[in-house]
């Protein structure tokens, strides 16, 4: 019974220790469709394809990722303070 507890808990949480460090940096670029009208008012509408880019930065008291740009004031296992900047 012991054997089995340890074999689940070592391949759930198993692959957290072994884990790949990210990259400080990342950038690339995606791609999405918008719509406006012709003209205001307008019934007709046109399609475009909108490139964008997106930067992700790891580092130790400053990231920039999905969330938008942030400062880590504080950070431990159960505790997070930040300061962070969304419009």
């Amino acid at each position: 019974m012991a054997l089995a507890f340890y074999s689940a808990v070592n391949l759930a949480f198993g692959s957290l220790a072994h884990a790949e460090k990210l990259p400080l940096w990342e950038a690339g670029f995606g791609i999405a469709p918008v719509t406006f009208p012709d003209y205001r008012g307008a019934n007709q509408q046109s399609a475009y394809v909108l490139p964008f880019p997106y930067f992700i930065y790891r580092g130790d008291r400053f990231k920039v990722d999905r969330s938008g740009p942030r400062s880590v004031l504080f950070e431990n296992e159960r505790l997070q303070l930040d300061l962070s900047i969304n419009a």
